[in-house]
């Protein structure tokens, strides 16, 4: 606590809409959309996204332990680390 005085400020939050009125919103075709945008009459925009599963994020935890390993050995060759570890030229 420093002491100072706080001033105090009124702060107003817009209630969140029901998930139905969500869903209920007019589609509209990416053309009219990049319109309305420009024309400044677009508020608010909703992307509606189907779940993911925790596989299809981390698709390596699909894979055997074989595939793991070749996919970091690719890994290490594609970023050069092997030559970090043992540089043709140490200083």
């Amino acid at each position: 606590m420093t002491g100072r005085p706080v001033k105090t400020a009124g702060i107003h939050l817009e209630p969140l809409p029901e998930v139905s009125e969500l869903l209920n919103l007019e589609e509209m075709a990416v053309d009219d959309f990049l319109a309305d945008l420009k024309a400044g009459e677009i508020a608010e925009v909703m992307l509606l996204k189907p779940e993911t599963t925790p596989e299809e994020l981390n698709s390596s935890s699909v894979l055997d332990e074989d595939g793991l390993e070749e996919m970091k050995k690719q890994r290490e060759a594609r970023l050069g680390s092997e030559d970090l570890k043992n540089p043709p030229d140490p200083v």
